[in-house]
Protein backbone atom coordinates (compact mmCIF):
# COMPACT_ATOMS: atom_id res chain seq x y z
CA UNK A 1 0.00 0.00 0.00
CA UNK A 2 1.71 2.96 -1.54
CA UNK A 3 0.46 6.88 -0.71
CA UNK A 4 2.14 10.01 -1.25
CA UNK A 5 3.39 10.02 2.58
CA UNK A 6 5.33 6.29 2.10
CA UNK A 7 6.73 7.70 -1.12
CA UNK A 8 8.24 10.41 0.81
CA UNK A 9 9.42 8.71 3.53
CA UNK A 10 10.85 5.63 0.91
CA UNK A 11 12.66 8.34 -1.26
CA UNK A 12 14.00 10.46 1.60
CA UNK A 13 17.59 10.93 0.81
CA UNK A 14 19.70 11.43 4.03
CA UNK A 15 23.21 13.43 4.06
CA UNK A 16 25.20 11.63 6.42
CA UNK A 17 28.72 12.05 7.37
CA UNK A 18 30.65 8.93 7.70
CA UNK A 19 34.26 8.44 8.89
CA UNK A 20 36.38 7.27 6.21
CA UNK A 21 40.36 6.73 6.70
CA UNK A 22 42.01 7.97 3.78
CA UNK A 23 44.40 5.03 2.08
CA UNK A 24 47.11 7.72 1.55
CA UNK A 25 48.07 8.49 4.83
CA UNK A 26 45.20 6.30 7.31
CA UNK A 27 43.75 9.84 9.19
CA UNK A 28 40.22 9.90 9.09
CA UNK A 29 38.53 12.03 7.37
CA UNK A 30 34.76 12.62 6.91
CA UNK A 31 33.17 11.89 3.62
CA UNK A 32 29.30 13.11 2.84
CA UNK A 33 27.47 10.41 1.82
CA UNK A 34 23.65 10.07 0.39
CA UNK A 35 21.12 7.76 0.25
CA UNK A 36 18.16 6.31 1.68
CA UNK A 37 17.54 7.31 5.46
CA UNK A 38 17.09 3.83 7.20
CA UNK A 39 15.27 6.02 9.89
CA UNK A 40 12.94 7.07 7.05
CA UNK A 41 12.47 3.49 5.69
CA UNK A 42 11.71 1.97 8.81
CA UNK A 43 8.96 4.31 9.64
CA UNK A 44 7.41 3.30 6.12
CA UNK A 45 7.69 0.12 6.20
CA UNK A 46 6.39 0.49 9.87
CA UNK A 47 3.24 2.29 8.32
CA UNK A 48 2.93 -0.41 5.54
CA UNK A 49 2.91 -2.99 8.56
CA UNK A 50 0.42 -1.01 10.88
CA UNK A 51 -1.83 -0.38 7.94
CA UNK A 52 -1.82 -4.25 6.76
CA UNK A 53 -2.62 -4.98 10.52
CA UNK A 54 -6.07 -2.56 10.71
CA UNK A 55 -7.14 -4.02 7.20
CA UNK A 56 -6.82 -7.52 8.93
CA UNK A 57 -8.76 -6.60 11.93
CA UNK A 58 -11.30 -4.66 10.12
CA UNK A 59 -12.25 -7.72 7.43
CA UNK A 60 -12.59 -9.72 10.72
CA UNK A 61 -14.45 -7.33 12.62
CA UNK A 62 -16.91 -7.12 9.33
CA UNK A 63 -17.25 -10.66 9.92
CA UNK A 64 -18.04 -10.89 13.17
CA UNK A 65 -21.14 -8.26 12.34
CA UNK A 66 -22.17 -10.79 9.54
CA UNK A 67 -21.92 -13.69 11.66
CA UNK A 68 -23.77 -11.91 15.01
CA UNK A 69 -26.48 -10.43 13.03
CA UNK A 70 -27.14 -13.99 11.40
CA UNK A 71 -27.13 -15.91 15.07
CA UNK A 72 -29.64 -12.65 15.42
CA UNK A 73 -31.57 -13.74 12.99
CA UNK A 74 -31.58 -17.43 13.75
CA UNK A 75 -32.53 -17.00 17.06
CA UNK A 76 -35.25 -15.04 16.60
CA UNK A 77 -36.36 -17.68 13.61
CA UNK A 78 -36.26 -19.91 16.53
CA UNK A 79 -38.42 -17.84 19.17
CA UNK A 80 -41.26 -17.33 16.37
CA UNK A 81 -41.15 -21.04 15.56
CA UNK A 82 -42.03 -21.17 20.04
CA UNK A 83 -44.17 -18.88 20.04
CA UNK A 84 -46.26 -20.60 17.12
CA UNK A 85 -46.19 -23.59 19.60
CA UNK A 86 -47.20 -21.89 22.56
CA UNK A 87 -50.52 -21.02 20.94
CA UNK A 88 -51.33 -24.53 21.69
CA UNK A 89 -51.12 -23.78 25.62
CA UNK A 90 -53.07 -20.46 25.32
CA UNK A 91 -51.00 -17.88 24.27
CA UNK A 92 -51.85 -15.90 21.26
CA UNK A 93 -49.84 -14.72 18.06
CA UNK A 94 -46.53 -12.79 20.45
CA UNK A 95 -48.38 -13.00 23.28
CA UNK A 96 -45.80 -15.62 24.39
CA UNK A 97 -42.56 -13.80 23.12
CA UNK A 98 -44.17 -10.24 25.25
CA UNK A 99 -44.38 -12.64 28.10
CA UNK A 100 -40.60 -13.77 27.74
CA UNK A 101 -39.50 -10.12 26.92
CA UNK A 102 -38.66 -11.21 23.72
CA UNK A 103 -37.91 -8.94 20.90
CA UNK A 104 -38.10 -11.60 17.81
CA UNK A 105 -40.59 -9.55 16.07
CA UNK A 106 -38.34 -6.07 15.75
CA UNK A 107 -37.23 -6.63 12.39
CA UNK A 108 -41.11 -6.44 11.29
CA UNK A 109 -41.41 -10.27 10.89
CA UNK A 110 -45.19 -11.24 12.22
CA UNK A 111 -45.93 -14.77 13.30
CA UNK A 112 -47.22 -15.77 10.18
CA UNK A 113 -49.81 -17.76 12.06
CA UNK A 114 -50.55 -15.05 14.27
CA UNK A 115 -54.35 -13.87 12.58
CA UNK A 116 -54.99 -17.35 11.33
CA UNK A 117 -54.00 -18.84 15.04
CA UNK A 118 -56.56 -15.81 16.76
CA UNK A 119 -59.02 -16.49 14.01
CA UNK A 120 -58.96 -20.64 14.58
CA UNK A 121 -58.92 -20.06 18.28
CA UNK A 122 -61.80 -17.09 18.34
CA UNK A 123 -63.53 -20.60 16.09
CA UNK A 124 -62.85 -23.26 18.28
CA UNK A 125 -63.99 -20.52 21.91
CA UNK A 126 -67.39 -20.11 19.54
CA UNK A 127 -67.67 -23.98 18.79
CA UNK A 128 -67.59 -24.73 22.49
CA UNK A 129 -69.85 -21.63 23.12
CA UNK A 130 -72.68 -23.29 21.02
CA UNK A 131 -71.38 -26.87 22.12
CA UNK A 132 -72.06 -25.92 25.41
CA UNK A 133 -75.49 -23.57 24.86
CA UNK A 134 -76.74 -26.68 22.89
CA UNK A 135 -75.84 -29.16 25.77
CA UNK A 136 -77.21 -26.32 28.45
CA UNK A 137 -81.01 -26.09 26.14
CA UNK A 138 -80.42 -30.20 26.01
CA UNK A 139 -80.29 -30.61 30.10
CA UNK A 140 -83.12 -27.97 30.17
CA UNK A 141 -85.36 -30.04 28.07
CA UNK A 142 -84.66 -33.08 29.57
CA UNK A 143 -85.20 -31.47 33.04
CA UNK A 144 -88.82 -29.58 32.13
CA UNK A 145 -89.90 -33.28 30.50
CA UNK A 146 -88.96 -34.87 33.93
CA UNK A 147 -90.79 -32.33 35.98
CA UNK A 148 -93.77 -32.49 33.77
CA UNK A 149 -93.32 -36.35 34.09
CA UNK A 150 -92.60 -35.92 38.13
CA UNK A 151 -95.66 -32.90 38.01
CA UNK A 152 -97.83 -36.06 36.32
CA UNK A 153 -97.19 -38.97 38.38
CA UNK A 154 -97.31 -36.45 41.59
CA UNK A 155 -100.70 -36.09 40.58
CA UNK A 156 -102.03 -39.38 39.75
CA UNK A 157 -99.96 -40.54 43.25
CA UNK A 158 -102.22 -37.81 45.14
CA UNK A 159 -105.17 -38.93 43.16
CA UNK A 160 -104.39 -43.13 44.14
CA UNK A 161 -104.38 -41.87 48.06
CA UNK A 162 -107.12 -39.81 48.15
CA UNK A 163 -108.94 -43.01 46.45
CA UNK A 164 -107.31 -45.35 49.07
CA UNK A 165 -108.31 -42.97 51.65
CA UNK A 166 -112.12 -42.51 50.21
CA UNK A 167 -112.17 -46.29 49.96
CA UNK A 168 -110.27 -47.65 53.05
CA UNK A 169 -112.33 -45.21 55.17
Amino acid sequence: MTDDLITRLRNHIAITTKIHYSPKDGYPEPVMVHGPSPICQEAADEIERLREALRIEQEELAACCIDRKETQRERDEARREICQIMHYTGYLGGDYANHRKWDCYKDGKHNPLSAEIQQNFKEWLDGQLKYYKDKVDELRNELRQKQELISKHALDVIAIIDEEIQNGS
